[in-house]
């Protein structure tokens, strides 16, 4: 997944257990950074799919892996933070929190990449999206507008997201 994010423009700021956190716009700065993050997690998900069915296949794993992610577009704190002990290059903020957030809800979605109204607003000329809820998350105030990426415009039907552990069930 790091080499997706990277092909994309990605930056990786850590892992975290089985969290990958990522943000796109910097160092390099992209005016479509959005449609990269988009694109990343698009291809993210076909590179888990083709992973699961050689594992499978491979004997290495019965029930395959599945991934939720979140994306929002906003500003953040970029750089380093830290001591003299230990410096890090990262993203600090509420709009990294958010996309945290969501990545929590894709469970209760049943929806494996959700995006916020705002990320949503930067790509949908290209993208499809469908509206599922306005939802109230940890750390908010307000309600959030969360959406389902369903996938390019022009994307054949076999390339669409599907909800989450659709791909295990048609792989067993």
């Amino acid at each position: 997944m790091t080499n997706v994010i990277h092909k994309h423009g990605g930056t990786v700021d850590k892992y975290e257990g089985d969290t990958t956190v990522a943000f796109f716009g910097e160092p390099i700065q992209y005016p479509d950074h959005a449609r990269r993050a988009v694109l990343a997690t698009l291809e993210m998900r076909k590179v888990l799919y083709d992973l699961n069915r050689q594992w499978k296949t491979e004997g290495r794993s019965k029930d395959g892996f599945e991934m939720g992610i979140g994306l929002n577009t906003g500003e953040v704190f970029v750089g380093l933070s830290g001591s003299e002990q230990r410096m890090n290059y990262t993203i600090i903020g509420d709009n990294a929190n958010l996309a945290a957030r969501l990545q929590d809800q894709t469970k209760e979605f049943g929806w494996p990449i959700l995006i916020s109204e705002s990320t949503y607003q930067q790509v949908k000329d290209e993208f499809n999206a469908e509206f599922a809820d306005s939802h109230l998350v940890k750390g908010k105030n307000e309600p959030v507008g969360i959406y389902k990426l369903i996938g390019a415009k022009d994307a054949p039907e076999s390339e669409l997201v599907r909800p989450l552990f659709y791909y295990q069930r048609i792989t067993n």
